[in-house]
């Protein structure tokens, strides 16, 4: 059989028209196309001129093919596996080699080419930067030579100027060479994954596995109608039960749920999942004397995350008292209003006493005997203490509506003890350092949001007791409110804290706060030709929270990367079929500016 050299090309693709403020660029291509208001006016002196919306582009390509002895064309002057970038100093240096390596001035890819490439990562580019380079080397792919066993990979960076936008991600099969006689295609033996590289290194990282406890507040206020638990009386559905009104602690035991069947289904990686139930202290009711111990009750972590949300049965009415059958049949993390009434008029461990087990939440608990205290330090601590460093990845998901609160009253000392132990988990002092996720509420007190504001960032991030104390007691004294504070300042971080009446809170929960845990966002994954058949030439829109598909204008100023994965496997049936062929395909990246501009509506279609 003749052979002719297997072209894989990705080519400059026609720019876009450009129509107001919309540009396009290619992949491969100059990737500084910019388009711009096209209108300037002058009025006495004075100018209305138009801004402009400019979309740069820049990549590290890395390919695993022939040998540096054998194909040394192949690669560029730092040999295999760096085969070319934009910008690469040595594209602007006259009679010098571009080595492949992404490098402009004193940032640079990798600082050694014999580094493996997954130890780099693309440089960091500004608006500034473009304006002093060149257009970009065309194509990007150009490998004449490949065959099963290859593998290659670029990561591209983009960078809007002037103007926040929206952006596409589009592909098209430009030209295709098939070997004559067969009907196989080298589109359908390569394989492809399109990913959104947020960390710019090349590498699709993929999920975690980690250490999650669950700290869930039962304080009375969380269900009973005379302590404003009740949500609405609109009925809410949990994992096929449904309840007649709706609580906070049904949407705590809704968002637990979700979140568990996200953690099982949507991902490959292990966890290890547990609870603390925190309420008051004993005698703390309306009824009692004092404070005593805090009532707390423990769900043991397991990875059996099936076994924790298991349905159970809910027909309580139908158990005899006296037979001391258990009415909470199911997981752990399941009927969650029976477990609340259980520890705030009984003992945390039913198991003791059958007889006193609750049958109905409402009805057998005397509102005398409520438990009015919220033991928010305490919760804290004991999740960290049961916590278990299976996987060295904790994270502490805390749901609480309020306040710390004991002896009856509520003070200052009680928001600092419980910024102090948040402080402790989230350094070293509990033990590995713990991310924090809180799902709070805003139909609180000023300070209390503020101090679930607060207690909400990630591992290793201290929090600022003495400055977050002042602000507390400023509000507290009504001398300032929630909108004179920024929790940022003193440690906490927006970004991990989520109001508990969000219909969305544990997909957004999920997504967001836990998100290293998920991996990088997969746009497209399958045959090359699949890959390029999802985005096509009407685009994928993109999304800074892809998950959720939020976040879809983009700010100007900083890089944000896609990943372009390849690889031709071994071992495929008829594989010889595809000897001969070679393709080009495009790929293009398209913006729309946001201002004004709602619905966008992407990218044009083709003559």
């Amino acid at each position: 059989m003749s052979k002719k050299n297997n072209g894989l090309k990705l080519s400059r693709r026609k720019a876009l028209a450009g129509i107001g403020a919309i540009g396009a660029a290619s992949a491969g291509a100059g990737m500084g196309t910019s388009a711009f208001f096209s209108d300037q006016e002058s009025f006495e002196g004075n100018s209305l001129a138009a801004g402009e919306l400019q979309l740069h582009g820049s990549w590290q390509q890395i390919y695993y093919g022939a040998s540096q002895e054998t194909r040394p064309q192949d690669y560029g002057a730092a040999g295999r596996p760096w085969v070319n970038a934009f910008p690469d100093d040595g594209q602007f240096v006259a009679d010098a080699d571009s080595d492949g390596i992404q490098s402009l001035g004193d940032r640079t890819y990798v600082d050694d080419p014999d580094v493996d490439p997954k130890y780099g990562d693309n440089i960091q580019l500004t608006c500034d930067d473009f304006e002093d380079l060149p257009d970009a080397p065309s194509p990007v792919f150009d490998l004449e030579d490949v065959k099963p066993g290859d593998k290659g990979e670029a990561t591209f960076g983009l960078n809007l100027c002037d103007n926040p936008g929206y952006l596409w991600l589009q592909s098209e099969l430009a030209d295709y060479e098939n070997n004559p006689g067969t009907e196989d295609h080298l589109k359908d033996f390569i394989k492809a994954k399109v990913w959104v590289d947020e960390d710019c290194d090349n590498v699709p990282d993929g999920c975690k596995d980690a250490d999650i406890m669950l700290t869930v507040d039962f304080s009375g206020s969380t269900f009973y109608d005379s302590y404003g638990g009740l949500v609405s009386d609109d009925p809410i559905e949990i994992g096929g039960h449904e309840y007649d009104e709706t609580t906070l602690v049904d949407l705590a035991e809704q968002a637990i749920y979700e979140l568990i069947v996200h953690l099982r289904d949507d991902l490959e990686c292990e966890y290890n999942v547990g609870a603390v139930f925190f309420s008051g202290y004993d005698g703390d009711s309306i009824s009692g004397e004092g404070s005593g111990d805090a009532k707390l009750r423990v769900v043991d972590p397991t990875t059996d995350l099936s076994g924790l949300i298991e349905d159970g049965d809910y027909n309580t009415a139908d158990v005899p008292a006296d037979t001391g059958d258990d009415p909470n049949e199911g997981g752990e993390l399941r009927n969650l209003r029976y477990q609340l009434a259980e520890i705030i008029a009984h003992d945390p461990d039913p198991d003791d006493d059958p007889d006193e087990y609750v049958w109905d939440p409402r009805e057998d608990v005397d509102e005398e005997d409520i438990s009015t205290g919220t033991a928010l330090k305490e919760g804290i601590e004991e999740a960290e203490d049961v916590m278990e460093d299976e996987f060295g990845n904790q994270h502490n998901v805390l749901i609480t509506d309020g306040s710390p609160w004991e002896d009856g009253n509520l003070g200052s000392d009680d928001y600092e003890e419980v910024l102090e132990i948040a402080h402790d988990a989230r350094v070293d002092d509990l033990g590995p350092p713990t991310s924090i996720c809180v799902i709070g509420d805003t139909d609180e007190r000023d300070e209390s949001v503020y101090l679930q504001q607060v207690v909400a960032n990630t591992a290793g991030v201290e929090i600022d007791v003495d400055d977050a104390m002042d602000a507390i007691n400023s509000m507290m004294s009504s001398d300032t409110t929630l909108d004179d504070h920024d929790p940022m300042d003193v440690g906490g971080n927006l970004a991990h804290w989520f109001p508990i009446r969000d219909d969305n809170v544990a997909t957004e929960l999920y997504v967001i706060c836990l998100s290293d845990l998920l991996g990088e966002y997969v746009l497209g994954y399958g045959t090359l030709g699949d890959v390029l058949d999802d985005l096509n030439s009407d685009g994928m829109q993109l999304f800074q929270t892809p998950r959720l598909e939020a976040d879809a204008c983009f700010e100007p100023g900083r890089t944000h990367c896609i990943g372009f994965k390849w690889w031709f496997p071994t071992g495929q049936d008829d594989v010889n079929d595809a000897q001969g062929d070679s393709l080009t395909f495009d790929l293009s990246f398209y913006t729309e500016q946001c201002r004004h501009n709602e619905n966008p509506t992407g990218p044009p279609a083709d003559d």
